[in-house]
């Protein structure tokens, strides 16, 4: 058996969490998943911490479709899919787990953020022989023929090339939130800027009315009282000064 993979699939300011609760479009993650489960043929599994399945790339092999044919598989996959997923909670951090669904299909949980486990995999990993067929049927309740045949036309996938499969998930994976960052950083500033733009408004409009309304008094007025209309333009140009000012400091 090879070692599992170490790294860990995190995620970046856009948390994975918003994800999972709804507030982040599911289909953000969702769409990679798609892509690499069709482009390595491995099934993929998103598992959070509260055992809620969110997205399931469950493979169409032989040996997967017999399985779940089977009474009660798939209730036992489900609950070697959580029980899997806790153990990676509960590793280090960073820290993948692994694990083999029937003791035959392989399948890794790496964390996925914080709150989060992928499970990828559910593929042999090597050529069965007759004697896989045996226990296996054995242990599922089926002919040895039918045993044989699902696991004979389920193709292996060597732990070398599983390993770069896990890599790709990563790297697919990391673009994605390199893609999601950089959107959630121009929302906010987009959202800083519609703020600031508000404030300075606001800042603006203060002085200008004020100064507006002074100017309707004097022009209301006879005019007649120069001290009064000396103080009128002194308030004026200090509104003025205020507001050049406020410029300044834009």
């Amino acid at each position: 058996m090879s070692k599992p993979a170490s790294s860990s699939f995190l995620v970046g300011r856009a948390a994975v969490s918003d994800l999972l609760s709804g507030s982040w479009p599911t289909e953000s993650f969702e769409a990679t998943f798609e892509r690499f489960a069709k482009a390595t043929g491995l099934g993929l599994v998103c598992i959070t911490a509260d055992g809620v399945e969110r997205v399931a790339r469950r493979p169409d092999s032989p040996v997967l479709q017999l399985l779940l044919a089977v009474a009660q598989q798939s209730e036992a996959l489900h609950a070697f899919e959580r029980e899997l997923a806790q153990r990676c909670f509960a590793a280090a951090a960073a820290q993948s787990c692994e694990a083999r669904f029937a003791e035959l299909l392989r399948v890794q949980a790496v964390p996925f953020g914080p709150d989060a486990v992928v499970l990828f995999g559910y593929c042999l990993d090597r050529f069965p022989t007759s004697h896989d067929a045996l226990r296996f049927a054995h242990a599922q309740g089926v002919s040895q023929a039918r045993a044989l045949e699902a696991l004979r036309t389920t193709s292996p996938i060597s732990p070398q090339r599983f390993e770069v499969y896990a890599d790709l998930l990563a790297t697919m994976l990391a673009a994605k939130q390199s893609h999601l960052d950089v959107v959630h950083d121009l929302e906010l500033q987009n959202r800083t800027r519609e703020l600031l733009l508000a404030h300075v408004s606001h800042e603006l409009r203060t002085p200008i009315m004020t100064s507006a309304l002074r100017i309707q008094l004097l022009l209301d007025s006879e005019l007649s009282d120069l001290d009064e209309v000396r103080r009128q333009l002194g308030l004026l140009q200090s509104s003025v000064a205020d507001e050049a000012h406020l410029i300044e400091d834009l």
